[in-house]
């Protein structure tokens, strides 16, 4: 009843008198900073306490900054990157739209050219990219413009398209592979001359970097890729080993998984510079291998009991999807768990794992500038395009700002420290 009268009677001398209430509150918020306004240890701490505070938003925000989703891109049903830029493709309805974002800048263009009628499949290559369907690819090259970003040209193809790869000879020319069921065509994008390799003809995939364009073959020795040069007739053959060690190979077998490796087909590749890298089928799942085409020597990057999918390789990375099981053996669809991105880092051998919900569904890791990027699906069909951060989160004036306050922060600690010890003795005294 006391607090309910108290309560009364300062609502009532709120509405009486309102600026007379409002300053009397601020005059009690002003008088609570008395303690700190003279010099000494209450000054000192409200110091050192802002600094916590500043410095600690800093940090929380450069960190919770560090992947990051475009929010221009509501539902995107692919997306390829290189470099700075990712391009990525959505469809609503009956309409498809594209759109090219450099992760840098954080600009977007447009991109223009004929419509599609079906949804169509990007795929990039240092500074260029090209977007194909079954019958048709448009060329397209990245500039400092501004606007709708419109083909450099556009090539048709009578034969169904296979696979597309597109490699950068130089800033304004490369070339793109295509492959048919009839022939591999590889166009020189400075004229659109066009070289016919036969040879590819029983290719499944392709993958190709500056002069060199790498295709599968399946051989009674195992899955092989040739990889020949554009500017010559040279070709250099390499069977790829899918297998791990006899332990791990022995023990799979145990469990009552078949390998086949006999039968194992190529199902992905891509290539950067001398690195290729391939994706096996061996039977209940793929496995996930780099080749050193200098050397040939083989590294198996994926673990040999999870299937693996989806290689993007560059600035000295791979980035793939790998299915990270509690029972690493069962292939059943009552088992399988959603995919995780990875990364493997080529200088040093080693591979992180860079997500880790299992209600999250991960396809089409790209490596970028310093970066990576994939698209995440949820449980109720929602995606995101994601953007990770390989480099130092913390900006450099957020560094500065950093810097300066743990500077200021080792005198004031023991000012701090020396007050209290004054105003101690002195209490002790009295």
């Amino acid at each position: 009843m006391a607090d309910e009268r108290l309560f009364t009677r300062r609502l009532a001398r709120t509405l009486d008198n309102p600026r007379g209430s409002i300053r009397s509150t601020l005059n009690s918020l002003t008088s609570s900073l008395d303690p700190i306004k003279e010099p000494g240890k209450n000054q000192t701490g409200a110091i050192i306490l802002a600094l916590i505070l500043l410095t600690g938003s800093v940090l929380l925000w450069d960190v919770t900054h560090q992947k990051i989703s475009i929010d221009e891109a509501e539902s995107p049903t692919s997306a390829s990157g290189s470099g700075e830029w990712l391009i990525w493709i959505e469809e609503s309805g009956q309409e498809v739209s594209i759109t090219a974002t450099n992760v840098i800048s954080k600009t977007n263009r447009t991109l223009g050219g004929m419509t599609w009628e079906s949804t169509p499949q990007v795929v990039s290559s240092g500074n260029s990219f090209v977007i194909y369907n079954e019958f048709r690819a448009d060329y397209f090259r990245h500039d400092s413009g501004t606007g709708t970003l419109e083909p450099i040209f556009s090539e048709p193809s009578v034969e169904s398209l296979i696979d597309i790869s597109i490699s950068s000879a130089s800033s304004d020319s490369g070339y793109i592979a295509m492959l048919s069921n009839e022939s591999l065509r590889i166009v020189d994008t400075s004229d659109r001359s066009t070289r016919i390799l036969e040879s590819a003809s029983n290719s499944s995939v392709i993958a190709s970097s500056g002069s060199l364009v790498a295709f599968s073959e399946n051989s009674p020795s195992g899955p092989t890729v040739n990889i020949t040069s554009v500017d010559s007739d040279l070709t250099l053959t390499i069977l790829l080993d899918p297998r791990s060690s006899n332990r791990i190979e022995e023990s799979i077998r145990n469990s009552g998984a078949l390998l086949d490796f006999g039968n194992s087909t190529i199902v992905e590749l891509v290539m950067d510079s001398n690195w290729l890298v391939a994706t096996v089928d061996v039977g209940p799942f793929n496995r996930t291998i780099i080749v050193d085409t200098l050397s040939i020597n083989q590294t198996l990057i994926s673990n040999p009991r999870w299937d693996s999918s989806s290689p993007s390789i560059g600035e000295g990375k791979v980035a793939f999807l790998q299915v990270t099981r509690d029972d690493i053996i069962s292939t059943s669809q009552d088992s399988l768990r959603n995919n995780d991105v990875y990364v493997y880092y080529i200088e040093s051998a080693e591979t992180r794992q860079h997500t880790f919900d299992d209600d999250v569904n991960q396809f089409q890791p790209q490596i970028l500038l310093d970066r990576l990027a994939w698209i995440e699906v949820n449980d109720q069909e929602e995606k995101q395009l994601l953007v990770y951060s390989f480099i130092d989160t913390i900006e450099p004036r957020n560094s500065l700002l950093l810097q300066a306050s743990i500077l200021a922060m080792i005198p004031l600690i023991f000012l701090w420290t020396l007050q209290s010890y004054g105003v101690k003795i002195v209490t002790q005294r009295v």
